[in-house]
């Protein structure tokens, strides 16, 4: 047996999560003997026609999406919800089902998957797996989320963390906006929605502002900073000319001695400095959206009757 043969075909399955095509085993240059003889003798184990796994290597989520990829072949990514896992996007897991989209001329059946036939014109590449570029994925979700909160909370959590940036986003649409794609309206409403402006900080305060929104008040700004008596502070939402803060309090960020001792300094601070606020829990966001908005709407009213 050719070891040097064998020896590629190794490294190269060692990018791929452990899998390796039969194309990619003779261009490593092993015979098609040779590759069936690694078969019986439990080398290599046949996942499904045309593609091998690597003997003792461990499987994962993410080689499946390899995998999905492989069996595609050229031109073939992961999209839709199963790029949002992918990019790590908050509220994503390993999906059961793997989408994977391919050019219109192929129709690959590959077990586990939903195949999107279509053209891309951008590809990207996470983790060495081929995958739809982030505003990409987000204009997928948009085209398939029944609820708009679900491709606007990826929104928000790819620009809090800074994996994409606004000029992107708008070249994304910019250049599907003429051959109208299923979610380009509703893309694009995001966009304008939402740039511009600074993101929540959290899912929670993204989710109290979009109730907001959606209740008709005016949208509060994300992430604001007010500097009292040479202290800064953040405040999650802001009306910044009545001066009302909204508060979005989660367990985890103020169950702690440091919060203990700060947040009274804090909101003493804003209280001198003519700040009303409003402390809004995730428990009472749930079970009393309408009083959330109610005392939003009764502190905008009675700044503006001062």
């Amino acid at each position: 047996m050719d070891t040097d043969a064998l020896a590629r075909a190794g490294a190269k399955a060692a990018v791929q999560y452990g899998y390796i095509t039969w194309d990619q085993l003779l261009d490593a240059g092993l015979s098609p003997d040779v590759v069936r003889r690694l078969v019986t003798d439990g080398q290599l184990v046949r996942q499904m026609r045309g593609l091998y796994r690597m003997i003792g290597v461990r499987t994962s989520w993410r080689g499946r999406m390899l995998a999905a990829c492989l069996q595609g072949r050229d031109g073939a990514v992961i999209s839709h919800r199963s790029a949002a896992a992918v990019w790590g996007l908050e509220g994503f897991e390993p999906p059961r089902i793997v989408d994977v989209s391919v050019p219109p001329s192929r129709r690959p059946r590959i077990e586990g998957t939903r195949v999107h036939r279509r053209a891309l014109t951008r590809r990207a590449v996470r983790d060495g797996i081929p995958v739809t570029p982030i505003p990409e994925t987000i204009l997928d979700l948009c085209a398939v989320s029944r609820n708009q909160g679900i491709p606007l909370r990826a929104l928000d959590d790819v620009r809090r963390r800074k994996l994409v940036s606004g000029a992107e986003l708008e070249r994304c649409a910019a250049e599907h906006t003429p051959r109208k794609p299923a979610g380009i309206a509703l893309y694009r409403a995001l966009l304008e929605r939402r740039l511009g402006r600074t993101p929540p900080g959290t899912v929670f305060a993204a989710d109290v502002l979009d109730l907001l929104v959606a209740a008709g008040l005016p949208e509060p700004e994300a992430e604001f900073w007010v500097t009292i008596r040479g202290r800064r502070y953040r405040i999650d939402l802001a009306y910044p000319k009545p001066k009302i803060a909204i508060e979005c309090l989660g367990k985890i960020g103020h169950l702690n001695e440091r919060s203990f001792e700060e947040d009274p300094v804090r909101n003493n601070d804003l209280a001198l400095d003519g700040w009303l606020q409003i402390q809004v829990t995730y428990r009472r966001r749930a079970d009393e959206p309408g009083a959330v908005v109610a005392d939003v709407e009764e502190a905008l009213a009675r700044r503006a009757a001062a």
